[in-house]
Formats: structure tokens, sequence, C-alpha cells
């Protein structure tokens, strides 16, 4: 609409200077007044003066639509101004614009790769899943034993009960044996009854030994059970999180009668998530900060004794004993640390001669992050 009102403005400015440069009069629809006339024409004097206003009128009006066309001009300019403005900033837009597709390309591909990173995310979470029952089933199997021990348990103190019920009998049949030998000889009579004191004396020992380690026993065993079941609330409490933590445990496939000093490595690896953990060195690394939790289980070979320590940096933490007045005694620990990144874990044999394992291990190691 503004080039036409324009076009039109030039149009008629081209007409008024036509009409000027050809001598034609717009008003008068003739020719122009400012031309030389006859001799006949100036044969009329009465018409001079009407003659002369219409010329002075004509000369006003093409005075006045000069200035017009100046004016128009002027816009007409500006309009070119303005078109040039419009055309630099169309040809912005249209850079914008490419930009924009550009971007949201871009933007279409990183959602691409979300949906696969959230697929991934999926099926690590039903691996997850799937872990957490097994150890359901683990702990469940776990309970079970620790009440066939619990019933052990009872009966070995109904057993206890029993014998100290009988050795005042015993003494008293001792006694009397003593009694109707001590014409024959007062010498065989003192050995004697210090033999059966003596024996007396181990059989209480034994008992009592016994019912010590039948309790430590259990105390391990409940201790076994509380570590499994934090393993089995922290994986539950975080599902979705769980490709950020920590977690391994390795064991032993075999065993050694003659280790007796140095880092105990565990070279079969059972799960390392998080890689922390190197089967090489028996050492594991905090691949980042936390709070972790750490758990060792050994068992003695044969009645060689079995000390091992969890060990920070060169620093033992927590010490697991064997004891070595029966064969083949476990020992566990535990131990809640606050690591650095990069902080050193390992397991390291302070006393002893060995230590017992089987296919599937019993001698193992293992940790997470809480």
């Amino acid at each position: 609409m503004t080039f036409s009102i324009m076009n039109s403005y030039i149009c008629f400015a081209l007409v008024v200077g036509f009409s000027s440069i050809f001598g034609f009069s717009m008003l008068t629809d003739s020719d122009s007044q400012n031309t030389t006339y006859s001799e006949e024409a100036v044969s009329i004097p009465k018409n001079t003066n009407v003659f002369q206003q219409l010329l002075n009128q004509e000369t006003i009006i093409r005075m006045s639509m000069v200035k017009n066309i100046h004016v128009l001009m002027k816009d007409m300019l500006i309009l070119k101004q303005s078109l040039l403005s419009a055309e630099d900033d169309i040809s912005t837009l249209k850079q914008t614009t490419t930009e924009l597709k550009k971007d949201l390309h871009k933007l279409e591909q990183e959602n691409e790769r979300l949906s696969k990173e959230n697929d991934k995310c999926k099926e690590n979470l039903s691996g997850i899943r799937e872990t957490e029952k097994n150890t359901s089933d683990i702990l469940a199997d776990m309970k079970i034993e620790v009440r066939y021990l619990s019933i052990t348990l009872l009966n070995l103190n109904q057993k206890v009960t029993d014998d100290y019920e009988n050795v005042p009998k015993l003494i008293d049949n001792k006694y009397s044996l003593v009694s109707a030998e001590m014409n024959m000889s007062l010498v065989d009579y003192q050995t004697d009854l210090t033999a059966v004191a003596d024996e007396m004396n181990k059989t209480i020992h034994r008992l009592r030994h016994e019912v010590k380690q039948s309790e430590f026993e259990q105390l391990k065993l409940s201790s076994a059970v509380s570590s499994l079941e934090v393993f089995r609330m922290n994986f539950s409490k975080n599902d979705c999180e769980s490709s950020e933590k920590v977690a391994f445990t390795a064991g032993m496939t075999a065993y050694d009668s003659s280790f007796s000093d140095g880092t105990l490595v565990f070279p079969a690896v059972i799960t390392n998530i998080g890689s922390g953990y190197n089967p090489s060195t028996g050492i594991f690394s905090a691949p980042n900060d936390g709070l972790y939790v750490f758990y060792v289980s050994g068992l003695e070979y044969s009645t060689k004794h079995l000390r091992l320590d969890i060990v920070l940096n060169g620093i033992s933490k927590v010490r697991l004993i064997g004891e070595r007045a029966a064969s083949y005694q476990t020992g566990t620990n535990m131990v809640v640390l606050n690591l650095q990144q990069g902080d050193r874990v390992w397991v390291k044999h302070t006393h002893g001669a060995g230590y017992y394992s089987q296919t599937v291990p019993i001698t193992t190691f293992s940790g997470f992050q809480i």
C-alpha cells in the first residue's frame, strides 16, 4: 500500500513537470498562458486582467505543487530507508530461524540420547531388583539356620545343666571309692583325689569353653545377619541411584595352610559395582567420598589360629580372631568408615598360619557405600 501511494505521488509530479515544460495548464485544460499569442489574441484588451489573474493563480498552484513534490521526494527517501531497514530485519530473522532450527535438531538428538540412557537405567533397575530378591531368599535361609542353631544352643545349655547336676554325684562316688581304699594306702588316696579334682576342673573348663564358644558363634551369626539386612535395606532404599553407588564381594576358592603375613588377596569376585575392588592386589580404593561398610569372614585352617585386620591406609581398624582351641573356627567383624576419594582398604593377615575356604567361598571380604 505504501509503494502504491509513493508511485502515485511520483506520477503526479511527472505530470506537473511535463505540463510546466510543454506549457500545458491543468487548471485551464488548454495550452499554457505563458506562450506567445498572435496578434488576434492581443486584439482583445478587455480580457487581459482576467488572463493575468488566471496566470498568477496557476503560478501559485505550480509553486505549491513543486513544494509538495519536494516533500513527497523526502518521504520517498525515508520510505526507502525504512524498506532497507526492514530487509535487514528480515535477513536477521532468517538467520535467527536457521539457528533455531539447528538448536531444535540438537535438542532432538539430546532427547534421543536421554531416552537411550533411560532405557539403560530401567535395565539396571531390573537387575538390582533381581539381586534384591536373591538377597531376600538368602536372608530367609540364614534366618532358618539361625533358628536351628538357637535350638541346638538350647539343647547344649540343657546338657551343660545336666552335667553340672551330675558333677556332685561323680564326686560322691569318687569320694566313697577313695574312702573305701583309705586303709590300704593314704598316698594312693591323695593321688586319686588329686586326679579326680583335676578331671573335674578340666570337665568344668571344657564345658564352660563350649558354652562361651557357642555364644560367640551365635553372636557372629547375628552380626552376619544384621550386616546382610543393612545391605538389603541399603539396596532397597537406593533403587534408582544404584548406578552411582559402590559395592563388592570377593572370596577365596581354595584353602592355604601356610600363609602367615601380608595383604590377603581375594581373587574370586562375586560383585564389584563401581569397580572399587582390585582382585589382583586385594585392595579397595574409594571411587568417591562417603560412608562405607566393610565386612570380613575368615575360617581358620585346622587349629593353626587365624587373626585378620581390616586396614585403612595402613592403619588397622577392626580385627577378627579364629581361636585355635578347636578346629576350623570362624571369625567375623564389620566396620563403618568415613572415606575420602582415593582412600584404600584391605584385609591383613596378622597372626596364625593359613586359612580355609572351598570352591564356594567361605573366607570372604565385602563392602558397600551407604
